[in-house]
């Protein structure tokens, strides 16, 4: 499994690119730590749709230093136990109408200090995440390759973030991005097993928004359930 995994990544990277900044201090990664979930349809006409496919944390985080900097949940849980799928971030895509959309049902709301989802120490609401996107894009490129037992979902686009997530995170409002590699792994029933999506900014903005995208993460989770997306920021001045 690892070395199919190795094989399609490797065929993503030569159909769609890599950057050519990849060192970062700073990424926003979304992942799933609770809950995974989501479906990649295949629609006609070499077009594809993703439905629901699961994040529930967000982390700003600090490569340099190693450390965890902020971070978000999605829904009002304060323990794993309560929470519910209902309430995740679902990403929705349909590359026939050029529609790329993550979504916070019931909002987002602080982590709190263990950076882990739903449990006790989770913070506030983040006004103005409710029922709204947290991310708005659109593609530039995409191709699915199909292995043995598993397949993979690569794409490329711009996309921009929810104002008041950039807010938390203390990022310039208005800052824009492109998901500049995008990897989605499904099994052989098009559920979603692992993706992958890595940003870019598309303008210089003030420190700590100033972003570029690293190389297309391809570390599969040994149990296979790992889904995020990541943001790569790269402060002024650094290489």
């Amino acid at each position: 499994m690892k070395k199919m995994y190795g094989v399609l990544c490797v065929v993503g990277l030569l159909l769609l690119g890599t950057s050519s900044n990849a060192n970062a201090a700073l990424i926003i990664d979304f992942d799933n730590v609770s809950f995974d979930g989501g479906t990649l349809l295949p629609l006609g006409g070499n077009n594809f749709s993703g439905v629901n496919i699961v994040f529930d944390t967000i982390l700003l985080k600090d490569t340099t230093a190693g450390t965890t900097l902020a971070g978000v949940q999605c829904g009002v849980a304060t323990s794993v136990g309560a929470a519910l799928a209902s309430d995740t971030c679902k990403l929705n895509f349909n590359t026939a109408a050029n529609t790329f959309t993550v979504t916070s049902p019931t909002g987002l709301w602080g982590i709190g200090a263990d950076n882990l989802p739903y449990t006790a120490d989770r913070g506030g609401l983040v006004a103005g995440t409710a029922g709204l996107p947290v991310l708005t894009g659109s593609f530039t490129n995409f191709a699915n390759v199909v292995g043995l037992t598993n397949s993979l979902f690569a794409a490329t686009g711009p996309d921009s973030k929810n104002p008041a997530l950039l807010a938390f995170f203390g990022l310039a409002p208005g800052t824009t991005f492109t998901f500049a590699n995008t990897d989605i792994w499904t099994n052989a029933n098009g559920q979603v097993t692992e993706a992958d999506l890595v940003n870019q900014v598309n303008e210089v903005v003030p420190e700590p928004a100033s972003m570029s995208c690293s190389a297309l993460v391809c570390s599969p989770s040994p149990t296979g359930r790992d889904v995020s997306w990541r943001n790569t920021a790269r402060r002024p001045g650094r290489l």
